[in-house]
């Protein structure tokens, strides 16, 4: 179970502080399966203002796979070229995992990589930034 109220720090060198978010639950999924929070402390249109965290399962026997949903919105993107336009966003991921036969160290470097990439990392780690792949990620590219 997560801490609530829940801090996280969407700053891409180090913990800086300014950068520190803080999500407090408010509402609980339908049938328990999941928790809405929310960053009540920011009106800053582009800092994400709810978070969700949701589970449920697939399959049947050997091949039940748990899900796992982390899902963040922004309550709304102002567009400046068009007057008046504001518009939400939603960046999530999901894990869906097999329940049986599978280790933590696959799954922690699973999650990593995934990190890594969204950061833009370098070999070493000195220079992330979450302009290159996030940037082409938005244009479209593959």
């Amino acid at each position: 179970m997560f801490t609530d109220p829940l801090t996280l720090d969407f700053d891409d060198t180090v913990a800086s502080g300014d950068s520190e978010q803080i999500f407090t639950r408010t509402a609980w999924l339908p049938g328990g399966n999941g928790a809405v929070w929310m960053n009540t402390a920011t009106d800053v249109a582009d800092i994400p203002h709810i978070m969700k965290i949701a589970h449920s399962t697939a399959g049947s026997g050997v091949n039940l796979r748990d899900r796992r949903l982390i899902r963040f919105e922004l309550s709304s993107i102002n567009d400046e070229s068009v007057v008046g336009l504001s518009l939400p966003a939603v960046a999530y991921v999901v894990y869906d995992i097999p329940r049986f036969n599978v280790a933590a160290a696959p799954l922690n470097r699973l999650t990593r990589m995934l990190c890594g990439f969204l950061r833009n990392a370098d070999a070493d780690d000195s220079g992330p930034t979450y302009a290159g792949n996030l940037t082409d990620i938005k244009n479209g590219a593959f």
